[in-house]
């Protein structure tokens, strides 16, 4: 039986899975860690005050932040940067919890590192139904990192197409995650 913890819970579940090292498994804090995220992040996504259109034409704010339904009033908003910050500090958790509900073994902080910018750029749903996911619960690291380069296209007018951009960044995430 598997239990559902709130957040750092899921150190306690490590540690019960996997021993001392578990307790290390999903440490995703600690600031070397989160100035690696940030900065892998602002690199890729850049940092906007209002909203603009991604190279998918969806409406963006902040660092890569999609606005979803209920945000509306993002669009006409310019945001301060304690606001951005923030913003993107609930992305990044949102990506964690989204890994942390998934992965099963345990992780380099590259790879950790990695998994949040993909997931940050790909969404939880696609990450939870991928093939890289499975990959690297069954300790797949070399085959999961294959799957980097496939998470390359881009929806325009209801066609896919490669994105240079995601090629690029794709490449990156698989570099850091082979770190």
């Amino acid at each position: 039986m598997v239990l559902a913890f709130a957040v750092g819970g899921l150190t306690a579940l490590g540690v019960f899975r996997y021993g001392k090292r578990g307790a290390e498994m999903f440490n995703f804090s600690g600031e070397q860690y989160r100035k690696k995220i940030k900065y892998f992040l602002v690199k890729e996504e850049g940092i906007r005050n209002r909203v603009y259109k991604d190279q998918a034409g969806i409406d963006t704010i902040g660092i890569g932040h999609k606005i979803l339904p209920g945000e509306e009033y993002l669009k006409s908003v310019t945001l301060t940067p304690k606001q951005i910050e923030d913003l993107f500090f609930l992305d990044v958790v949102k990506a964690e919890n989204a890994i942390k509900e998934s992965i099963v073994v345990p992780l380099t902080p590259g790879q950790q590192a990695a998994l949040i910018a993909f997931v940050f750029n790909v969404g939880s749903t696609a990450f939870k139904k991928s093939t890289m996911l499975k990959l690297i619960n069954q300790k797949r690291f070399v085959e999961a990192s294959l799957e980097f380069p496939k998470w390359k296209y881009i929806t325009l007018n209801g066609k896919k197409q490669v994105s240079n951009g995601l090629v690029a960044r794709r490449f990156r995430e698989q570099q850091l995650f082979n770190s």
